[in-house]
């Protein structure tokens, strides 16, 4: 049997970020045998850069599948590794110099059979630090016996992404969620792999992190997957429509207690706004991201409602896209 490790990732129209991504993978102080590029039909100069990069002796193999979604093209790069050991990661992404040899030493010890890394934002300007700061967790806030590990910064054996049949090709908007879950299911053993980094570029707008969110919400939905999250939004979501209602039957019925919804609203603002700005500080952003960061979390929130119910509403259907 061949040993090493083989890296997969996918791509679409990466012409900007692969440069980087590529010699994040190829300056790695311990180098992959091989990486699988899966790309889904890109219509601009990502090709011909891989090309490049092939041609100058980078052990890369294109594979090229129009149309294929993250899913489908994750599981064509793993199946046409011949190494044992699989390193998964996203092309927009920066490695950091010793990621993969981290990552995989779990594995290669024989303590695990799936190893998640940890990934830190790559963030200038406020509006993508106050994003940081609303979405990521810090390391010690990660709890690893319930940890999911996104496949932008993981590992696993390819003996176990046989036993689940690998990604579900039907998702691509949580398929790495799906994959966890199955191996979890299966008994695969994890690790937490804190000090594996990749660095992950952040949202530049809080629209395009709405449309984020909404998109893992939406995938989520359609599996019927509702985390601790989901149930906060909804919560959430339930006290405002509470308030409305009460404001509404007040006004007509008992004009003295008109003004109550209003106060509750309020307190309800600023104990939002307080407890993500201090979340924020906590986790050692600027005051500046801290205090835009409750405006992040709210669109995290909203996207978070609206997306699962989409998901749930259009089920296996809506959740198979092009990523």
């Amino acid at each position: 049997m061949n040993s090493g490790v083989g890296l997969v990732a996918t791509l679409l129209n990466e012409e900007e970020t692969l440069p980087e991504f590529l010699e994040s993978v190829l300056s790695q102080g311990r180098p992959p045998q091989e990486i699988l590029l899966v790309d889904g039909g890109s219509t601009d100069r990502s090709r011909e850069i891989i090309q490049q990069y092939i041609n100058n002796g980078a052990p890369i193999r294109l594979l090229v599948m129009e149309g294929a979604n993250r899913s489908q093209g994750r599981n064509a790069g793993v199946r046409e590794s011949s190494r044992p050991i699989i390193a998964m990661c996203d092309v927009g992404c920066r490695l950091a110099k010793d990621w993969l040899g981290k990552i995989v030493a779990p594995l290669e010890r024989g303590e695990a059979e799936v190893a998640g890394g940890y990934y830190l934002p790559e963030a200038k300007g406020t509006v993508k630090r106050a994003i940081a700061a609303a979405i990521l967790p810090t390391a010690e806030e990660v709890n690893p016996d319930t940890f999911l590990p996104s496949s932008r910064s993981a590992a696993f054996l390819k003996e176990a992404w046989e036993k689940v049949g690998g990604y579900p090709e039907w998702s691509s908007l949580n398929e790495d969620t799906l994959f966890d879950l199955a191996l979890k299911k299966a008994g695969a053993r994890f690790c937490f792999v804190p000090e594996a980094v990749v660095f992950w570029k952040q949202q530049g707008s809080l629209g395009g992190l709405f449309r984020q969110f909404y998109r893992y919400a939406q995938g989520d939905g359609a599996a019927k997957l509702f985390f601790g999250h989901y149930q906060k939004a909804f919560l959430l979501a339930g006290w405002l429509l509470f308030l409305a209602l009460f404001a509404l039957v007040s006004v007509g019925n008992a004009p003295e207690l008109s003004r109550l919804p209003a106060l509750l609203l309020v307190l309800t603002a600023l104990g939002y706004l307080m407890r993500y700005a201090l979340r924020a500080r906590r986790r050692g952003w600027d005051w500046a991201a801290a205090l835009l960061s409750p405006a992040a979390m709210a669109a995290v929130d909203v996207a978070h409602f609206l997306g699962f119910l989409s998901g749930v509403l259009k089920g296996r259907k809506g959740a198979n896209s092009r990523d």
